[in-house]
């Protein structure tokens, strides 16, 4: 139970400064430049996040993945994090806990 917990802090501790960050990006930054190359970059840099995050989950146990994916949505609920990255960091840590599932019961 106590890695259930540590996942759920964890999404919270690292979703809601990026939350912040990004809302501090797109209404204050970006509006007094006017840029969309800005908008797409700040994206771009998210997807490397991304993926850096991604690479790593193979080596979450399988309860500090769940209480990371109730910390997401959680952070979905509140609107802290945009529908894009919900979508993506609930279908890889769903993957993640399938494949783990699929070799610890040979599912097929």
């Amino acid at each position: 139970m106590d890695r259930l917990l540590y996942g759920l802090k964890r999404a919270i501790t690292e979703g809601g400064p990026g939350a912040l960050t990004s809302y501090v990006l797109e209404s204050s930054v970006f509006v007094i430049l006017n840029d969309p190359t800005y908008i797409l970059l700040s994206r771009l840099c998210s997807l490397v996040g991304m993926v850096v995050l991604f690479s790593n989950m193979n080596y979450w146990g399988t309860l500090y993945a769940l209480g990371w994916i109730v910390g997401v949505f959680f952070l979905a609920y509140h609107n802290l994090i945009g529908g894009f990255d919900f979508f993506m960091y609930v279908i890889a840590a769903g993957l993640v806990l399938f494949v783990r599932a699929e070799r610890s019961y040979d599912i097929f």
